[in-house]
């Protein structure tokens, strides 16, 4: 645990990140997903620079800032596991966090929500490979609504199962792939992606397939069929990360 990173540990991780963003700008989702944001929520406060000289531009005492505008010490809960004691793991906590302010007002969260853009984006690469993009911001969702919002886009475009999947890669035979997400902006506004990659020369159709997959599960909902074992596997991945001690950490 290292809550005051060095000059040498900033450019390490500064190193991989760029290398990181420079090997993702060679691929059509990546190119994608940027115009589709970019598209989406325009200058909104939540959308970053995708530019890899942001990171150029980071330093050890913009660390230090963003910890003493952010972080207080009675905020985290610690887990500990493995051949450590209590009193071990306390000492090396608070040598670690020993800057931090013990508490302090959080800072203002920005505002999440967006105003809903028509639309599709679609890039096309000049190879074999295109990728085809659907975002739209949701309506907010409430805490309790977010288990089974998720559900439900699982059934959209979660697995190989799902209705993308088989609209473009089972009827079609048209994609590499396909996929559907629902991610939170903020606290309580989602937004849903629909991917896809496909040959160049299928855009339009794997585009109307799309649409229509959109629509169906839009107008219709799921059924119990598509919801029983999306809920079963939820709930084992659930337990099953708290019976392994490997896996039970704090992310």
């Amino acid at each position: 645990v290292n809550a005051n990173p060095s000059e040498k540990v900033v450019r390490r991780i500064k190193t991989n990140a760029i290398r990181g963003e420079a090997q993702q700008a060679e691929s059509t989702s990546a190119a994608a997903y940027r115009a589709g944001t970019t598209f989406l929520l325009g200058n909104h406060r939540l959308v970053h620079d995708f530019a890899p000289g942001r990171f150029e531009r980071t330093g050890p005492e913009d660390v230090a800032l963003w910890r003493k505008a952010v972080l207080m010490r009675d905020a985290p809960r610690i887990v500990v596991s493995g051949r450590i004691t209590a009193d071990v793991a306390a000492r090396m906590l608070d040598a670690a966090f020993a800057g931090w302010p013990i508490a302090q007002a959080p800072p203002p969260q920005p505002d999440a929500i967006v105003s809903p853009r028509a639309g599709s984006v679609s890039v096309a690469a000049t190879g074999r490979q295109a990728t085809i993009l659907f975002q739209a911001p949701t309506k907010p969702i409430a805490p309790a609504e977010r288990t089974m919002a998720s559900l439900a886009v699982q059934a959209l475009g979660g697995d190989a199962e799902a209705r993308l999947w088989q609209a473009v890669r089972g009827s079609l035979g048209a994609a590499y792939g396909a996929s559907g997400g629902l991610t939170l902006i903020g606290d309580t506004q989602g937004m849903i992606s629909m991917s896809t990659s496909v040959d160049p020369a299928r855009i339009e159709e794997t585009l109307a397939a799309m649409r229509s997959a959109y629509a169906r599960w839009y107008s219709e909902g799921i059924t119990a069929a598509e919801l029983n074992p999306r809920q079963t596997r939820s709930v084992t991945a659930f337990i099953e990360a708290f019976k392994d001690r490997k896996s039970t950490r704090l992310n």
